[in-house]
């Protein structure tokens, strides 16, 4: 009966008061809190810490190392020039492979070059629901 009654009645019911945070949960809150603020120092204290000096080093080392690094850039530059020659070699290689197709196989690859769409326009996936009928797809498409 009071639960009907209740439910019917319009008066708003007192809210129901949460239970009180017992000790232990206050411990663990300040133990976190504390954990927290050490964590959070030391981050600060890494933050604040002095930066590092070179060291200081004598005119023949400077020099080695002066000659390490440009000996270092050569030779990447080098590597990375060889690279993009023989990128450029296969491709002038495969643009005269083509051309020395005749005409219909040309063509033929031609058609067939990749498209810049992985999938097809009419690519069917599975779904968990049957599709809408009535939806035109072309009726929402964005030039």
């Amino acid at each position: 009966k009071n639960d009907l009654f209740d439910e019917l009645n319009d008066t708003p019911k007192e809210p129901k008061k949460k239970p009180k945070a017992k000790k232990t949960e206050a411990i663990v809150s300040a133990e976190d809190e504390a954990k927290a603020d050490k964590e959070m120092n030391r981050l600060l204290s890494i933050c604040d810490s002095p930066r590092r000096q070179m060291p200081k080093f004598s005119e023949e080392e400077q020099k080695r190392n002066f000659e390490i690094g440009h000996r270092y850039n050569v030779e990447t530059t080098r590597r990375h020039n060889h690279e993009n020659w023989d990128l450029q070699m296969k491709l002038d290689l495969k643009q005269l492979a083509m051309k020395a197709l005749p005409v219909e196989q040309r063509l033929w690859a031609e058609d067939v070059q990749a498209e810049d769409c992985i999938f097809p326009l009419d690519f069917r996936h599975p779904t968990y629901t049957p599709p809408i009928k009535g939806y035109d797809p072309d009726l929402y498409a964005k030039d």
